[in-house]
């Protein structure tokens, strides 16, 4: 369902042609310095507009102001606590224009989190450490100026296009001396809050509520998905959930503490969270502990044996074969479990050793050798550095979409890489979520994945589309894994997936063509036929675990909920 917030950084990004501006203030100037250039949207406490200091006119700035009369308090308090911040992770204040009950804070050219995971999926490591380090660092500065900021989340992080990080909208914030406040009302985002603030308890330590707040932001920033299904009573078994599993285990111990129920099992304090989390220096799972210790000693028997022992340790972790390094450095081919290979005869090793790849069939010839006499110079050696490259291949064909260490990544084209280990995530219309690690040593490498051999057995549930209301004006897509399965009558209607994890997502379409608007998806309730347990997927689109129910019933609904607001069919 839609969030009920007065976050003034809440907007609706694309306000309609009737409300471009609800002021009426485009192209003047207010305080003799500051031009009106465009209407960016509203929230519970006002209007936004971004503006032009014709003083400095390379200066570009956002205007936000407070409209309600009733709010003048709220707007000098948000002034007075900007001006005690002085930090390069928030957003600071370079105006305050009493007359014009306005605050003036600096344009930031980027993008807010929400809307960076929207485009790209969840954070890479290297972004989600700086984000963390940074906004940890930003909140720990504002605590020890007894300030809480109230409402963290991903809407209110920004990234720049020079990927500075950056806390803002602190309209909410609170200073407080003591380690405890009280409230009349709530404000803020229900999803990323604290469940005492959920539950309008009246007094509650806004500080620990803060470290919440951040940890459940941090978890989405990585996960993409929520970390509590009753977010107004937060269950710890949640952490179960199959997207938990991509955490790294210190980062889990981190954030499980971050995030506890219980107040007083938190942190205590923000430094204390800092502290250890920079301990921390990958976010993500690389490998299960088994396969990990199967690495190491990989690791250690290169130094003595080779590449192509080390290949043999890799095929027992059922991980995609090394190529040795500098053997045929154009088209190397990583071949999976499944594909033949041959032994070529022009390579000197013994019987035991792993055979190479068929489409290698002869090394690579050393570097000849330079002669050279007392009045030659040497010719110097080639240092040009070698730029890493990767091809990944994916039978069969369909709508697939393929991410290496959480970037998004052509299929079937190389792409730059680098040699190591890489986390491996494929979502085919027609299988669940495919996830490896493998393991890359040459400068231009090819991996396949035949997902046929690899989950064509795997057992198939029946998942059974049910709209509420029910309806005979409007049709519902359900896309798996990016693959449409249109729903269009107005009974129930099923179709087979195969067991496992599904990315998926809903929409609505209109049955009659003239519609020029449509209704939304609140949420997807999950249930599996024969027991009683559900689970809610809030808004429009989540990960799914498709499973069979009891022996004999292979049955998944999801019950859709939609709503008559009505929203632009244009979207």
């Amino acid at each position: 369902m839609s969030e009920t917030t007065n976050n003034m950084n809440d907007w609706t990004p694309d306000p309609p042609d009737d409300s471009s501006d609800p002021l009426g203030i485009l192209g003047e100037v207010i305080a003799e310095k500051y031009r009106i250039e465009s209407f960016i949207g509203e929230g519970g406490f006002g209007k936004v507009y971004t503006g032009i200091n014709i003083k400095l006119v390379q200066q570009k700035i956002v205007i936000k102001f407070f409209t309600e009369s009733k709010l003048q308090d709220r707007f000098d308090k948000e002034a007075e606590i900007i001006c005690k911040l002085d930090h390069p992770g928030i957003c600071s204040l370079i105006d305050y224009l009493a007359e014009e009950r306005a605050l003036v804070i600096p344009y930031i050219d980027g993008i807010d989190l929400h809307r960076y995971l929207e485009e790209n999926g969840a954070l890479g490591d290297a972004l989600y450490m700086r984000v963390a380090h940074t906004i940890l660092e930003a909140i720990t500065y504002a605590h020890s100026k007894s300030i809480a900021h109230r409402d963290i989340k991903p809407s209110n992080i920004m990234l720049d296009t020079n990927n500075n990080v950056y806390l803002i909208d602190f309209g909410i914030a609170k200073e407080s001396k003591n380690s405890s406040t009280e409230t009349m009302f709530f404000v803020g985002t229900p999803d990323f809050s604290a469940p005492e603030r959920r539950r309008r308890e009246k007094v509650y330590n806004p500080f620990l509520s803060d470290i919440y707040e951040l940890g459940v932001t941090l978890y989405y920033l990585a996960t993409r998905t929520h970390l509590y299904r009753d977010r107004d009573h937060p269950d710890c078994s949640d952490w179960k959930q199959p997207a938990s599993g991509r955490l790294s285990p210190r980062v889990k111990r981190v954030l499980k503490k971050a995030t506890h129920p219980d107040p007083e099992k938190r942190y205590q304090t923000i430094a204390e969270m800092t502290a250890d989390f920079h301990k921390i220096r990958r976010p993500y799972r690389l490998l299960p502990q088994a396969l990990r210790r199967t690495a190491t000693m990989a690791a250690m028997v290169v130094i003595l044996f080779g590449v192509d022992a080390l290949n043999q340790q890799f095929q027992v972790a059922n991980l995609p074969t090394l190529i040795p390094w500098g053997v045929a450095t154009m088209d190397a081919e990583l071949v999976d479990d499944s594909t033949q290979s041959v032994k070529p005869d022009t390579v000197n090793v013994q019987q035991s050793i792993a055979e190479l790849p068929e489409t290698i069939t002869e090394p690579q010839s050393p570097p000849p050798v330079v002669e050279t006499q007392s009045d030659t110079k040497i010719q110097p050696l080639d240092t040009t550095p070698v730029i890493p490259r990767m091809k990944v291949t994916i039978e069969p064909e369909g709508p697939v979409r393929l991410r290496v260490d959480g970037e998004d990544r052509p299929v079937d084209n190389y792409f730059t890489s680098s040699p190591g280990q890489h986390e491996i995530v494929i979502e085919h219309g027609d299988f669940p979520i495919y996830q490896t690690v493998a393991s890359v040593s040459a400068d231009t490498a090819r991996l396949f994945f035949d997902l046929r051999e690899r989950l064509g057995g795997l057992d198939s549930t029946n998942v059974i589309l049910i709209t509420l209301p029910r309806n005979t004006a409007y049709g519902f897509n359900l896309f798996c894994n990016g693959k449409d399965h249109p729903f269009l009558r107005p009974r129930e209607y099923g179709f087979y997936l195969m067991d496992g994890l599904w990315h998926i997502a809903t929409d609505v379409s209109p049955l009659d063509k003239s519609s020029i608007s449509l209704p939304q998806v609140d949420s997807i309730v999950v249930g599996v036929v024969g027991k009683s347990t559900t689970f809610t997927i809030p808004g429009d689109e989540g990960l799914l675990q498709v499973s069979s129910g009891p022996a004999g019933d292979q049955k998944m609904r999801l019950l859709i909920y939609w709503s008559e607001v009505q929203t632009n069919a244009g979207r």
